[in-house]
């Protein structure tokens, strides 16, 4: 009788030189995010004005005046300061509707593609009717009915990054369903969901992070473009869309109330989608 071993077989050990590592366009976009994430977490404790001090002495300095770095406003607030609390605020809108769209649409994603039939494609046409409205023009109408709220703009956008993920994370799983792993898994008797977790997910992690950066960046620009509109974010919070929004009208006699919020917002933007290019790349190249 011929016995199987079924013991799990080691994987070999991958030359160093062959190991993953950060690629030089990864380092040059993460390591502004990092330093920008660090500055916006300690700026409570920085020696700098707190976003929304009033210095009478000092409105509408240019910067590199009068002890302001990036000079004050009209009101004569800190630019620096306030880019850096606005940075806080556009985070923490940014990574929670990321994540939220992640881990609901990941799962129901996931849920569709191993579980094929009537389920999944309910779920599917489910996530067709969402993708048919344009996201931005909805979450405007979201805010503008439910008020606007930090709790509404993550809603909102995150409500709209739910079926990308979903149609994602089911072509992974429709990918994966037939593999022989999985077949022995169903075999000896494994409930779907434990499957889903221990198989199916560590296998659909890397596109879903790659798209994830996508995300981040969409997120902060809807974000930034609803404060503006004055349906995200409103005064006195020092969102960067609500700087750029504020300082339109003496953009002509202190263009820096509009060109220090918005080189945050561009230079973030610009660093996340180079970021997520990078990762994209070295996702494909591991697979």
């Amino acid at each position: 009788m011929t016995v199987l071993d079924t013991q799990p077989v080691a994987a070999a050990a991958m030359p160093r030189s062959k190991r993953r590592r950060w690629t030089p366009a990864q380092l040059g976009a993460g390591i502004p995010l990092v330093l920008l994430a660090v500055l916006a977490g300690l700026a409570p404790v920085l020696p700098i004005p707190g976003p929304n001090d009033i210095d009478g002495s000092a409105v509408a300095l240019s910067p590199f005046s009068g002890g302001h770095l990036l000079g004050t406003d009209t009101l004569g607030r800190d630019m620096l300061s306030r880019a850096l609390f606005g940075a806080q605020l556009t985070f923490l809108v940014a990574l929670t509707s990321v994540a939220a769209g992640f881990v609901v649409g990941g799962a129901l994603g996931l849920i569709a593609g191993y579980r094929a039939g009537p389920l999944g494609a309910v779920i599917m046409r489910i996530m067709d009717v969402i993708l048919a409205f344009p996201s931005l023009v909805f979450a405007i109408a979201i805010n503008a009915v439910l008020g606007a709220s930090v709790l509404n703009v993550i809603l909102s956008i995150a409500f709209f990054s739910v079926p990308a993920y979903a149609r994602l994370a089911r072509s992974a799983a429709l990918s994966l369903r037939g593999q022989d792993y999985i077949l022995a898994a169903r075999l000896v008797g494994e409930p779907w969901w434990r499957i889903v977790l221990r198989h199916l997910l560590p296998n659909a992690l890397p596109p879903l992070l790659a798209f994830a950066l996508v995300n981040l960046a969409l997120a902060v620009l809807i974000e930034s473009s609803l404060s503006f509109l004055g349906l995200g974010l409103r005064p006195p919070n020092p969102s960067w869309g609500v700087m750029i929004a504020e300082g339109r009208a003496q953009m002509a006699t202190y263009p820096h109330l509009v060109v220090v919020p918005g080189l945050f917002l561009f230079l973030t933007l610009l660093c996340i989608n180079l970021l997520a290019d990078a990762t994209r790349t070295r996702t494909k190249g591991a697979s």
